[in-house]
């Protein structure tokens, strides 16, 4: 479980690891309910998006591999927006020292940094968030079969994936 505060508020969120691929490289996943309730409100869509990014940062600074999923279907996309949302996809992370493969065919991606690691910046708050649901929108036009659940935000490592036939590594 991960634990919420907010004042004198906290709520609790099922959370699981998951992917036992190659020599125990797990991610954990941190499953978000369709409707949330903080303090005896409910929070709406824009909130749900902020706080599942907080929560995000927080797993990132932590050094933790995760995914944030949200319980709500997803709308399967047409061929063509698949194609062209892998397309940018790959474009936008090439253009901030990445190297991206992308199969439709395959149900597969890689991301690998470019360069030597050690001589990389640091990310800001704005690129992991920004590079974290960019990632979660190739997740969701690579396994566009998976529609009971919006992938948010992917960390770095975290090896994005619910099928033994599709691969999401990074």
């Amino acid at each position: 479980m991960v634990r919420y505060r907010t004042g004198s508020d906290c709520c609790d969120f099922h959370g699981e690891w998951l992917g036992w691929d190659h020599v125990l490289k797990l991610y954990f996943e941190v499953e978000i309910p369709a409707e949330v309730r903080i303090g005896g409100g409910r929070l709406n869509t824009g909130e749900i998006e902020d706080f599942a990014a907080r929560m995000h940062l927080a797993l990132c600074s932590m050094k933790e591999r995760h995914a944030v999923v949200r319980k709500v279907p997803w709308p399967p996309l047409p061929e063509s927006e698949r194609g062209q949302l892998l397309h940018d996809f790959k474009n936008w992370m090439e253009q901030r020292g990445w190297k991206v493969t992308a199969s439709l065919a395959e149900e597969s991606v890689s991301i690998k940094a470019n360069g030597l690691r050690m001589f990389r910046r640091r990310a800001t708050r704005t690129t992991i968030l920004e590079q974290g649901a960019w990632v979660a929108k190739a997740y969701h036009a690579l396994l566009y079969k998976e529609v009971d659940r919006t992938v948010l935000f992917v960390s770095e490592g975290a090896r994005q994936t619910s099928s033994w036939l599709a691969e999401l590594s990074w």
